[in-house]
């Protein structure tokens, strides 16, 4: 491990990186840093918001999503040029300050997200759209992790696992 200059004093919490050049991090205050040389240096990039940031991810090279404090979801479609704010459903279980807290996607169009109260999103569509799912948890959900489409884990609190099986 080498450590690297940030250029910020943020709390950092999530790194994707799509190979070993091209990075994003996110964090405290709405940080986003990008690298395209290895973390060699780090870019910061625009959102307009404050939001703490928890988790961020690419489906390619252009496509990202980083989500974070009371809903906060953005998208980019410009390889994070420009991170847009966008607006999931809220559904009975929902509140508009729920903590959303990882992010992950089984392919360029579905995908899911997990965060505080057990609350669980996901689109089919590449993010155009969002539907609030069931967990059956009723515990902050920190960790989210799949091993093919159809196989995934979330985790959290109180020793929460629940895992999704989808028959289709």
């Amino acid at each position: 491990w080498t450590e690297q200059v940030s250029g910020t004093n943020a709390t950092l919490y999530a790194a994707h990186f799509l190979d070993d050049q091209r990075g994003t991090i996110v964090g405290a205050l709405g940080t986003i840093l990008a690298t395209q040389d290895g973390g060699q240096s780090w870019v910061p990039q625009e959102t307009r918001g404050a939001a703490t940031l928890f988790d961020v991810v690419f489906t390619d090279p252009t496509t990202g999503w980083a989500v974070g404090n009371a809903g906060a979801l953005y998208q980019t479609t410009d390889g994070g040029i420009r991170w847009i704010d966008q607006t999931l459903p809220c559904g009975q279980t929902c509140t508009r300050l729920t903590d959303l807290l990882k992010v992950r996607f089984t392919s360029p169009q579905e995908g899911w997200i997990v965060g505080e109260r057990g609350m669980l999103y996901r689109t089919v569509d590449g993010g155009l759209t969002w539907s609030e799912g069931k967990s059956m948890a009723s515990s902050t959900l920190f960790g989210l992790s799949f091993s093919n489409a159809k196989h995934g884990w979330a985790s959290g609190e109180n020793g929460t696992i629940v895992h999704l099986q989808q028959n289709q």
